[in-house]
């Protein structure tokens, strides 16, 4: 977790919204991340997302479950600078509590995230 490298223009969110993620130390990412859901005791991966930024040029931020990750990926690019980083919630999620957290970064960081 390092929720304090990472500002969410919404928490909580609901399915299929489309949120920025704004960076306050210009962290340097990919576009990948994961949404992890809390079982209680640990957190699971639940879906994967890619997201749309002002420097990869990129059409519209997508996202799959894990269940359906066989030959999905993401363009290994990296990003530096303030952001926003905009990324849609997974309009199949169910509602509940989870951790959104870079998926190709030198070191992953993570915040948490309710959804409604």
């Amino acid at each position: 977790m390092r929720p304090e490298l990472l500002e969410l223009s919404a928490s909580p969110t609901r399915p299929g919204q489309t949120i920025e993620v704004g960076f306050p130390e210009e962290t340097a990412r990919g576009i990948a991340w994961v949404l992890e859901e809390h079982d209680g005791e640990t957190w699971q991966a639940r879906y994967y997302l890619t997201a749309v930024t002002d420097g990869d040029g990129a059409g519209s931020p997508s996202w799959w479950s894990v269940d359906d990750d066989e030959g999905r990926g993401w363009e290994d690019i990296g990003i530096e600078g303030p952001g926003p980083d905009t990324l849609t919630i997974p309009d199949a999620i169910q509602p509940g509590g989870y951790r959104l957290c870079t998926a190709n970064s030198l070191e992953n960081i993570c915040t948490t995230l309710d959804i409604e």
